[in-house]
């Protein structure tokens, strides 16, 4: 017997990710599922109804109301052709008539189908991955508000099918949230410890400046040279910016950790308004750009996005990982940041070319700790890749370092599809 041939929508990549996140592939029966199955077999008069998901290479038969089947091959499958007319049901009175189906095996052969009606099921718009339909052994026709009638039905199979994504992704969130809240209080102690020894440091150097050079200026600035008072003057607002930006991290750090321990405030900072990431980029790049003089080193290619993420916190992220770019590596040396959609969602790359980190280092990031502070002279209390690290956790974003041969550091944040739009 030949082959039988199936459409394939134009969608299909996107439609099978779509079908994989509602994780109801290879699961129990439901019993919402049956319930709907079997009414609609009474309502129709029909022997058959069923709920059948379409995979890459499979049909999964979700429920089954009046057969003993829980899945087939895709090519047998009368759904595949449902689903590739996303807009519109297939009925088919007769399938001995149907220049599609005439030939199929499961008409000239068991179990002998002559009817079937099906309705898309939606993942979104004009998307489907699947299929409610009703089967029968005999011919029959199939009236305007009977077709209604079983748009409705499968309508409520989409509810459930949304209700099923929505627990599912709640069971996911509370797991992630409970091993957050259990990294956190693991860490809490040795992060303690480690802010005692280089807090009093951090905010004492740029106050000591700023409070004795003003000193000196009030005391001396009308027999200072000009030259000496600018000097000074840059001084007193280079310590303002240190001291803001170490004040600024300890209370992001604050915040991120009373945000950690709470589970409707983790919900919250993931639900917000979509903000650009390329104006977050190129506002942080002005600012870190300008902080370290090393503009002529920038490499930008940003590919637009709107993520769904808090304004300040994504753009003190994007902040933090460039001028640690800055910071730990040579003017005139390239640092670029590059950004594109992928599969799964969208990738930022932040990379320079300095003295990079060894594998233990990145391991080791979130205890807090400037490394190499005895060989190379640096300032800050080492916080800034770590709260980027719990930032992401708290977002749902990934997030990896690479320093290959410690040729400079490469960052990865990798935005999943579900903060995009």
């Amino acid at each position: 017997m030949s082959r039988v041939e199936i459409p394939i929508p134009q969608d299909e990549e996107f439609r099978l990710r779509a079908l994989q996140g509602f994780g109801l592939l290879d699961t129990p029966p439901d019993d919402a599922f049956d319930r709907i199955s079997a009414f609609a077999a009474r309502r129709f008069g029909v022997p058959v109804a069923l709920v059948t998901l379409i995979g890459k290479d499979k049909q999964f038969i979700r429920s089954c109301y009046g057969i003993d089947v829980r899945e087939t091959t895709r090519e047998m499958a009368f759904c595949a052709h449902t689903i590739a007319s996303p807009d519109q049901p297939v009925v088919v009175e007769d399938a001995t008539k149907d220049p599609r189906f005439k030939e199929h095996p499961m008409v000239v052969g068991d179990p002998g189908i002559r009817f079937y009606a099906g309705v898309p099921l939606m993942a979104q718009e004009h998307s489907a991955i699947g299929s409610f339909c009703l089967v029968d052994w005999k011919p029959r026709s199939f009236s305007p508000e009977e077709l209604r009638d079983l748009k409705d039905l499968a309508c409520f199979v989409e509810d459930q099918i949304r209700l099923h994504d929505s627990r599912n992704k709640t069971r996911q969130s509370d797991h992630e949230i409970r091993s957050l809240n259990n990294t956190m209080e693991r860490s809490m102690e040795e992060l303690k410890n480690c802010l005692k020894r280089s807090i009093p440091h951090e905010l004492r150097t740029p106050l000591n400046g700023l409070v004795g050079f003003s000193k000196i200026l009030w005391k001396n600035w009308k027999v200072l040279p000009e030259d000496e008072v600018a000097r000074i003057l840059d001084f007193l607002c280079l310590s303002g910016e240190r001291l803001d930006r170490s004040v600024r991290r300890l209370c992001m750090l604050n915040e991120l950790q009373i945000i950690a321990s709470d589970r409707d405030e983790i919900l919250a900072l993931r639900d917000c308004d979509p903000i650009s990431l390329k104006s977050s980029v190129d506002s942080a790049l002005c600012d870190v750009a300008a902080l370290e003089n090393r503009w002529s080193d920038l490499e930008v290619s940003v590919e637009p996005v709107l993520v769904a993420s808090p304004e300040g916190h994504f753009s003190a992220m994007l902040g933090e990982l460039l001028e640690n770019a800055a910071k730990f590596s040579s003017p005139g040396t390239v640092i670029s940041i590059e950004g594109s959609r992928e599969k799964a969602g969208y990738r930022l790359i932040v990379r320079d070319h300095g003295r990079g980190m060894t594998q233990e280092q990145i391991e080791r990031l979130d205890d807090f700790v400037q490394f190499d502070r005895e060989i190379h002279e640096q300032q800050g209390m080492g916080l800034g890749l770590s709260l980027v690290s719990r930032l992401c956790a708290l977002l749902g974003i990934g997030f990896t370092l690479e320093s290959p041969r410690r040729d400079g550091l490469k960052v990865t944040l990798r935005i999943p599809a579900s903060l995009l739009s």
